[in-house]
């Protein structure tokens, strides 16, 4: 199973500006958090696009998760590395192909973790959680068990 993602959204636009990597990129995004747009993509967990198009190989991405109070995130994995820094609540984290909460880190607001592509990690939120999650897509999320 994949998940899906959605377009970003964006406010204005600056046609050629070159970032300091070197990518031209034709707008940029400046919002509140108030002007993200949330989609949900499972029980108690909605997504915002920040930018970039997360599903298309080669394109850098910044996404929003936020999670309600006690939202699971089953063990999976990713075919890309997947930097995630949490913006509020408590995000924990752990690897393995089950769940062993013992096992997890209890990540607060400013927590940074890099999970490297392939390997198998699990999550909950306590607190209503928001994290944000950057890379180069195509990002995709396959569940343990699940067939490609």
């Amino acid at each position: 199973m994949t998940i899906a993602l959605f377009a970003p959204f964006t406010v204005g636009a600056q046609e050629g500006a070159k970032h300091p990597e070197g990518a031209v990129h034709k707008e940029h995004a400046m919002g509140a958090p108030s002007s993200f747009q949330w989609k949900p993509i499972g029980p108690a967990i909605s997504i915002a696009v920040l930018s970039g198009a997360p599903d298309t190989e080669g394109s850098s991405f910044v996404i929003r998760l936020k999670l309600a109070d006690g939202a699971k995130v089953p063990p999976h994995w990713h075919p890309i590395d997947e930097h995630v820094t949490v913006i509020s609540g408590t995000f924990y984290m752990g690897t393995g192909e089950t769940v062993d909460e013992s096992a997890a880190v209890a990540m607060i607001a400013g927590a940074y973790a890099l999970m490297p592509k392939e390997v198998r990690h699990f999550a909950w939120a306590s607190g209503e959680t928001v994290v944000q999650i950057h890379g180069v897509g195509p990002f995709k999320t396959f569940f343990v068990g699940q067939r490609k």
